[in-house]
């Protein structure tokens, strides 16, 4: 079962595909790949100029 956006918690009907094992390894949400690192927030990003 693929989660489309990602999101392993979402499981709404829209967000759900049935993929075989080789086809769900390919697509660019799989085990997490898709998802954004959080990184710390500099002072450079949030123009604070402390």
């Amino acid at each position: 079962m693929d989660h489309v956006d990602g999101n392993w918690r979402n499981n709404h009907i829209e967000n759900l595909r049935l993929l075989c094992p080789n086809c769900h390894s390919t697509t660019d949400t799989y085990r997490g790949r898709g998802k954004r690192r959080r990184t710390a927030t500099t002072s450079s990003q949030t123009g604070d100029s402390r």
